[in-house]
């Protein structure tokens, strides 16, 4: 039976990292086959308890998720390495079900994600259900071959925060001639706090790396010359759809969803702006990945 490495980049979230690690000791997969690497990518918090709890500890400095996951690889002995983030459990067959998926030709293999119930402002606003995507896998639910990672050089540490570097990644296991393959069996619980503030700063990251990801590969950009302009629009529909299903009071969803678009169009901005790329700044509100 091959051998298995299971890594995690976290920072901070002491409560989290031990329920996740909780649920991989859980796990129908022979104990003695896969091992649980954990890099500490510069916590304010004391992490060290995860030694105890029989998993690789390591920390780092605040480097951003894409080294934390390459510190990981580094330390790790398996020959498929599954990735998953602090803040979710899995499935008693999460491990099993990605290795089974992983023949012939297969290099990368996902799973679903499903969207847990925790207290915050969200939960008005969002349905619980599967977060699908098949045109890459989030590493809070994916497993790689080890020489596919080799291949493809693991994550691009330019990517100094969460967002896009994982879409990247599966792009490059692609480029490389390796398969993708979704199985629905293997699922992630994710456990993430809705608040405002987070929500915000999750798509003020995800703008960020968008831009990062577009600057790497502008020939993966897509053209959406109307995007600007429906804007409003979209969120319009958005939150006539939502008040339909929770009867949330209409103004409230429709200021929240234009916030959220704002705060991922800052984020690709200030990229821009960073890398004093006039072209970049000029096609941004045109393009998306």
């Amino acid at each position: 039976m091959m051998k298995i490495s299971v890594v995690i980049s976290v920072r901070n979230r002491k409560e989290e990292i031990k329920r996740c690690i909780e649920s991989l000791l859980n796990q129908d997969y022979p104990k003695k086959n896969y091992e649980i690497v954990v890099v500490d990518d510069g916590s304010d918090q004391d992490l060290s308890f995860l030694n105890e709890m029989g998993v690789k500890y390591f920390k780092q400095d605040k480097l951003g998720p894409a080294v934390g996951r390459n510190r990981g690889i580094k330390e790790s002995k398996g020959s498929i390495i599954l990735f998953t983030d602090s803040d979710c459990t899995h499935s008693r067959n999460w491990i099993s079900e990605i290795v089974n998926s992983m023949s012939g030709e297969v290099g990368c293999v996902g799973g679903i994600t499903i969207d847990q119930k925790n207290k915050g402002i969200f939960n008005l606003l969002i349905v619980d259900g599967v977060v699908k995507n098949r045109s890459y896998f989030p590493t809070n639910n994916v497993g790689y071959l080890r020489r596919a990672l080799e291949d493809a050089g693991g994550f691009n540490e330019k990517f100094d925060r969460p967002g896009a570097e994982d879409v990247e990644l599966c792009l490059k296991v692609q480029e490389k001639g390796y398969k993708m393959r979704e199985n629905i069996k293997a699922e992630v619980y994710h456990h993430h706090l809705n608040t405002l503030k987070g929500k915000l700063k999750q798509n003020f990251n995800f703008g960020y790396g968008d831009s990062m990801f577009m600057l790497i590969h502008p020939d993966k950009k897509k053209f959406r010359p109307f995007f600007i302009f429906y804007i409003p629009f979209l969120g319009l529909k958005i939150s006539s759809m939502q008040l339909k299903e929770r009867r949330i009071y209409f103004p409230m969803i429709y200021i929240i969803n234009l916030m959220l678009l704002t705060a991922n169009f800052s984020g690709k901005i200030l990229h821009a702006f960073r890398n004093k790329n006039l072209k970049l700044i000029l096609y941004i509100p045109l393009h998306k990945i």
